[in-house]
């Protein structure tokens, strides 16, 4: 059992090499030239390893270095130097195994790929690879242009619609829709497309009014009321005065009273008044600050009537 490591002791006093042949101390005098004979400042007396039969100086613990390391690594201290299994092409029993044993082995012992097909990996430089072969960055629809163009183009779908079906993030789609050329809609279109913007959540919303407006304006009554307000205007518009009308510039009847505020007012002739299309759009907008052809108290601009602008305009 016993087995001398003379080459990893100090030929001088036994104790653990440090460089050359010699331990810390006698190194250091033989760096300065002294007589190796020198006794040393700190020079303790060698206590051998606590093992039955080993006479190698202690390292640490009362062990040697050979016998520490094991106990580090759980091998049993009385295990005969000649049976231990060393290297990775050894058993547990100690002697070579063959390649085909090899494979098998580490055949139980492998993981699954990482992208959830369920084929085994395989071992190389020393570890388990975490994905297959080919198996990193699979094969995604999105990565097929006319795939991508038909989901984009023609079915309208979203950008964040496509990467959830295609368990990516949003970022990886749009690259391959920039390295294919696939026009990105404008912002509004897409919350338009997407519901983002739809009913209750435009700001616009009045409480769903938009298919009855649909209804009446479609309607015989609303058509002849229309012309009814214009020939009682002179067909001209009651701000700007002008009265051709051109594709561009059509006349409108305008609610003075709002159409969702007053439903009660929406036939009604005197809350209606003819404008073109331009001064019915500046009606509308914040350049009305007197609130011109707009019913007092609407929610539209509603703010203090006064012959002074308010501040910031």
């Amino acid at each position: 059992m016993a087995r001398r490591m003379t080459s990893k002791a100090c030929v001088i006093c036994g104790r653990r090499r440090h460089r050359g042949d010699y331990c810390y101390g006698h190194y250091r005098l033989s760096k300065k030239g002294l007589p190796l004979d020198t006794p040393l400042a700190n020079a303790k007396p060698t206590e051998p390893c606590s093992i039955k039969g080993c006479e190698e100086p202690h390292s640490a613990k009362g062990l040697c270095s050979f016998h520490y390391g094991r106990k580090k690594r759980g091998v049993a201290l009385e295990t005969p130097f000649d049976s231990r299994p060393t290297g990775p092409y050894r058993n547990v029993k100690g002697t070579k195994s063959t390649y085909e044993e090899r494979v098998v082995a580490r055949k139980k012992k492998a993981p699954k790929c990482g992208c959830g097909c369920g084929e085994l990996t395989k071992f190389s430089n020393g570890e388990y690879r975490v994905y297959a072969k080919g198996h990193y960055r699979g094969f995604k629809p999105y990565k097929d242009e006319t795939w991508l163009r038909e989901q984009y183009e023609v079915k309208q779908q979203t950008i964040d619609e496509i990467a959830e079906e295609c368990g990516v993030t949003g970022s990886s789609v749009k690259k391959f829709m920039v390295k294919f050329g696939i026009a990105v809609r404008p912002q509004a279109e897409s919350l338009r497309i997407g519901g983002k913007v739809s009913g209750k959540n435009n700001p616009a919303w009045k409480g769903g009014t938009t298919p009855e407006r649909q209804r009446l304006y479609k309607s015989k009554e609303w058509k002849e009321l229309v012309l009814a307000v214009w020939s009682r205007d002179g067909f001209n518009c009651q701000r700007c005065g002008v009265g051709n009308v051109t594709r561009t510039n059509r006349l409108h009847a305008h609610h003075i009273g709002t159409w969702a505020e007053y439903p009660e007012l929406r036939s009604d002739m005197k809350n209606l008044v003819t404008l073109c299309r331009e001064c019915h759009q500046w009606v509308h907008s914040n350049a009305n600050r007197y609130r011109r052809f707009l019913k007092k108290g609407s929610r539209r601009h509603r703010h203090e009537t006064s012959s002074q602008p308010r501040k910031g305009y």
